[in-house]
């Protein structure tokens, strides 16, 4: 039987976290697979709030990616402690967006065994209302993906949990559900994907 990993710590209080406070002096890695994502001010807020430290590996591709994160290691003191993904998946039709997210998070993993022994990881899944059916079922294979990988990945110790939401949710919200899943609360959870909006 799989146990969640459960954070026992009494963190000090924080009204302004969505983590409990229990991401404060984090190193946190922000992975996108655009260029410039649309949440850069919220990642930044919500961060600061989180009293968390992060870099940024944007236009992220399977065959670069590694050089990427070791890039963005970089000047930070200590490995990444966790990974937010944030997969806009609304300007994609012709690739197979599911194998994609998989390689992505092969690679994350793989960092994560070789330097941490605790990490989590939350995937942030984005799509519009009117994305196409291909669209809208890779991004319901990968959700479903996540979900799969969680009990898996718990029993090394690294919990990996979701976020799907279309454009009708603000990225405020959005960013505050994925600290919520990547901290102390999805320790518990741990392969559950929170659904915002309407699809």
């Amino acid at each position: 039987r799989i146990e969640p990993i459960i954070d026992k710590n009494i963190y000090e209080r924080s009204f302004a976290s969505y983590a409990g406070n229990s991401l404060s002096g984090s190193n946190i890695l922000i992975v996108s697979n655009l260029a410039e994502t649309l949440l850069t001010v919220e990642i930044a807020e919500q961060l600061d709030a989180e009293n968390c430290y992060f870099k940024m590996a944007l236009n992220a591709a399977p065959d670069t990616f590694e050089d990427k994160l070791h890039i963005a290691l970089g000047d930070m003191l200590g490995p990444f402690d966790h990974i937010i993904n944030v997969f806009d998946f609304s300007a994609y039709e012709n690739e197979d967006l599911a194998v994609w997210g998989y390689q992505i998070l092969q690679k994350e993993c793989n960092f994560l065994f070789a330097h941490k022994r605790e990490a989590s990881i939350c995937t942030i899944i984005r799509i519009n209302t009117d994305s196409s059916v291909k669209v809208i079922s890779e991004s319901c294979a990968l959700v479903n993906m996540l979900k799969g990988l969680g009990p898996v990945l718990a029993n090394h110790k690294i919990i990996c949990n979701g976020v799907c939401s279309d454009e009708t949710v603000d990225n405020k919200t959005i960013m505050a559900a994925a600290v919520f899943m990547l901290s102390k609360y999805g320790k518990i959870l741990t392969g559950e994907v929170i659904e915002l909006g309407g699809k």
